[in-house]
């Protein structure tokens, strides 16, 4: 991702967890986290995101990515009668 965003004319920049992530975040008009599902929790305690775009990649994924989690309950599947 990084490669190609940076063929654009905007200025990026990519960080990692033992960088300043607070002033990146400050210096950024947008932030793309791509990070383990539910550090964004931990991220908003070093970094001010008020009027910044988010863009979260993240997906909940079991921590050996052997399933997919949720908090959402799944819809009951309705039947189709086609006749």
């Amino acid at each position: 991702m990084l490669k190609v965003l940076k063929q654009t004319q905007h200025n990026v920049a990519a960080h990692a967890r033992d960088d300043d992530l607070g002033a990146a975040v400050a210096d950024a008009e947008i932030v793309i986290l791509a990070t383990p599902y539910g550090a964004a929790a931990e991220l908003a305690k070093v970094a001010d995101f008020t009027g910044k775009l988010v863009i979260d990649v993240s997906n909940p994924v079991t921590a050996d990515y052997s399933g997919f989690k949720s908090a959402m309950k799944p819809r009951p599947q309705k039947r189709s009668l086609l006749c």
